[in-house]
């Protein structure tokens, strides 16, 4: 039986290995980039929202305030966070912070999970499982449809009453109202929909105009 040199050995092995790296990216087993979408709640009053408690580490903070909608302010006060951390920063650095000395208190993605949850109203924020929530979360209410800060459902109509004019936000984001086929009735996520804003971005601009 003739056997196999070293250099044929090696091509056949390099072959298999590539063969297998391509299947499985076919068949979608293989994956090279990060999910940053939760898994949607499937039941209750909550069904097709976001799950909080599916945010991960490899999650930004500004995509957590884009993804439920929450004010940074709000994010910020409600897990004692300091100004200094970045919102592009991932949540796994959170933990540093307690270690660096500059948060006072352990922080985790469990915290932000909780956070969320109570703030968006899935949990009573003085449940058992908003414990360990940092004391300033407890002052903040649930988000809730009556909340006067600007999030994806408000009408642009109340956008306006705030003092930011369409004229305003089309210069700001480069945009027509009138070839995005946009009206009064329309909300801040039908703008960010029909254009390349960020929502993050849109409600920072918007909340900055109205202090």
């Amino acid at each position: 039986m003739k056997k196999l040199n070293f250099y044929t050995l090696t091509l056949i092995i390099f072959l298999c290995f590539g063969l297998t790296i391509g299947g499985s990216m076919l068949t979608s087993y293989w994956r090279t980039e990060r999910t940053t979408t939760p898994k949607l709640i499937k039941n209750g009053s909550f069904e097709e929202n976001y799950d909080p408690y599916d945010i991960r580490g490899s999650y930004t903070v500004a995509e957590v305030l884009e993804l439920f909608e929450i004010p940074k302010g709000d994010f910020y006060k409600g897990l004692n966070l300091p100004q200094s951390f970045p919102v592009n920063s991932q949540l796994k650095n959170l933990e540093a912070l307690e270690l660096e000395g500059i948060a006072e208190e352990h922080l985790g993605v469990s915290d932000v999970q909780e956070f969320v949850a109570a703030y968006i109203g899935l949990v009573e924020p003085d449940s058992e499982a908003v414990e360990n929530i940092t004391e300033p979360t407890s002052t903040i209410a649930p988000h809730t449809e009556t909340y006067t800060e600007p999030k994806g459902g408000t009408p642009l109509s109340q956008v306006f009453e705030w003092g930011v004019t369409k004229e305003m936000l089309e210069k700001k984001f480069n945009v027509n109202f009138e070839q995005l086929g946009l009206t009064p009735e329309n909300t801040l996520r039908d703008l960010t929909d029909s254009s390349e804003i960020k929502m993050y971005d849109l409600k920072e601009y918007i909340s900055s105009k109205m202090n």
